[in-house]
């Protein structure tokens, strides 16, 4: 009747064990998920951040005179970096691209035309 008893009180080690496994298993997925959150959190800050940089360059160039080149402005903001390369596709007609490159990995490029007037 002890021998009864005690099995139903206390648990076994292969009990434990079992329960510490799966506890371990649900918290590594829980801290997987989390990871993978902030990682895609930072990359869409990333990309937001680089396309207003590229948004707010266009803007500059397009209320800028009609030029052979365009010198960005503000280019090396918390390690990104803005080019731009103008194309001429025309006699007044200029492909004008900008592209925003954080930690020298291009983020976002933004293509427009410009017209000479």
């Amino acid at each position: 009747m002890r021998t009864a008893m005690r099995r139903q009180q206390a648990f076994t080690l292969v009990e434990v064990l079992v329960a510490l496994g799966i506890l371990a298993i649900v918290a590594a997925t829980f801290l997987a998920a989390v990871g993978s959150n902030f990682k895609g959190a930072a990359l869409a800050q990333e990309r937001t951040i680089a396309e207003s940089l590229a948004r707010s360059q266009m803007e500059i160039i397009k209320k800028a005179a009609y030029s052979g080149s365009y010198t960005p402005e503000d280019s090396n903001r918390e390690g990104y970096t803005i080019a731009v390369t103008v194309t001429p596709l025309q006699l007044g007609l200029q492909k004008v691209r900008v592209s925003v490159s954080h930690w020298g990995e291009e983020v976002i490029a933004v293509d427009d035309y410009k017209v000479e007037r």
